[in-house]
C-alpha cells in the first residue's frame, strides 16, 4: 500500500499537465491556426506522436513539480534543523551560564553569611567588652571571743568587713544582717590608716553607712564593728549601695 499511496494524485497531475499540453500549448495553437486558415489536416501518425510527446512531457512536468516541492521541503527542513541546532546550542550555553551564575551566587551567599557571622561575633564581643562590670560586694564576719557588757547588757562583738570589686569615689549604703545588731563604728582602711565613717542604725537589723573620702576600692576594705546581745548571733550580712 505504501507504493500506491499518492498514485491517484500523481495521475491527476499528469493529466492536468497533458491537458494543458494538448489544449494550450504552442503546437496545439499552431495546428489549430493551420487547420482553420490553410485547411491543413494533421496526419494521424503525427497526431499520435504529438499526443505521445505531450504525455511524456506531462509525466516529466508532474515529476518536476513534485521534485521541486520535495527540494523546497528539504531546504525548509534543513533551515529549521539549523535554527533548532543553533537554538539548542544557545540554550546549552545559557544553561551552562545559569549553572555557573547559580554556583557563584551560592558561593557569594556563603561568603556573606560567614562575614555576617564574623561581624555578629565582633559586635557581640564588643558589646560584652563595653558592658560595665557588675558591682559585687562581699561581706565577711568574725565574732570576737568573750563577752562584753554595754549599758549593763551582756553581748558579743562582731567585725564585719565589706569588700568591693569596684572603686567608689563616695560611698553611701546600707549594711543589713539576718539578726539584730547595734552599730558601733565604721572604718575605711587605706594605706595603713583607719578613717572613720558614718555608721548609724536604721532598724534592728540594718544600719546606714556613709563617707565621702577617700575612695572605697578592693584595696581599701570597709570594716564595721557591731554588737549583739547574747543569744542573737549574726549568720549573714549584705551591703547595698544607696
Amino acid at each position: 500500500m505504501g507504493y500506491v499511496h499518492g498514485f491517484g494524485e500523481w495521475i491527476a497531475a499528469v493529466l492536468e499537465h497533458w491537458h494543458g499540453w494538448v489544449s494550450g500549448s504552442v503546437i496545439a495553437f499552431a495546428l489549430e491556426i493551420g487547420e482553420k486558415v490553410w485547411k491543413f489536416e494533421v496526419p494521424r501518425k503525427l497526431f499520435i506522436w504529438i499526443l505521445g510527446l505531450g504525455l511524456l512531457w506531462s509525466v516529466f512536468a508532474a515529476w518536476r513539480d513534485e521534485h521541486m516541492n520535495t527540494e523546497a521541503v528539504i531546504e525548509e527542513k534543513a533551515h529549521v534543523s539549523s535554527q533548532y541546532n543553533q537554538c539548542d546550542k544557545e540554550r546549552a550555553v545559557q544553561s551552562a551560564l545559569a549553572q555557573r551564575y547559580s554556583a557563584d551566587l551560592a558561593s557569594e551567599q556563603l561568603q556573606i553569611s560567614n562575614q555576617q557571622d564574623t561581624f555578629n561575633r565582633c559586635i557581640l564581643a564588643m558589646g560584652q567588652t563595653n558592658l560595665p562590670t557588675p558591682t559585687k560586694i562581699q561581706v565577711v564576719r568574725w565574732s570576737i571571743p568573750g563577752e562584753i557588757a554595754i549599758n549593763g547588757t551582756k553581748g558579743r562583738m562582731w567585725v564585719l568587713v565589706a569588700l568591693t570589686n569596684k572603686t567608689f569615689s563616695s560611698t553611701k549604703g546600707t549594711m543589713k544582717c539576718d539578726g539584730a545588731f547595734v552599730p558601733i563604728e565604721a572604718t575605711l582602711l587605706t594605706q595603713g590608716e583607719a578613717l572613720r565613717a558614718d555608721f548609724r542604725p536604721i532598724n534592728e537589723q540594718s544600719a546606714h553607712v556613709e563617707f565621702m573620702y577617700p575612695p572605697w576600692s578592693y584595696r581599701n576594705p570597709l570594716v564595721l564593728a557591731a554588737y549583739t546581745e547574747l543569744g542573737h548571733d549574726i549568720h549573714s550580712c549584705a551591703f547595698t549601695m544607696d
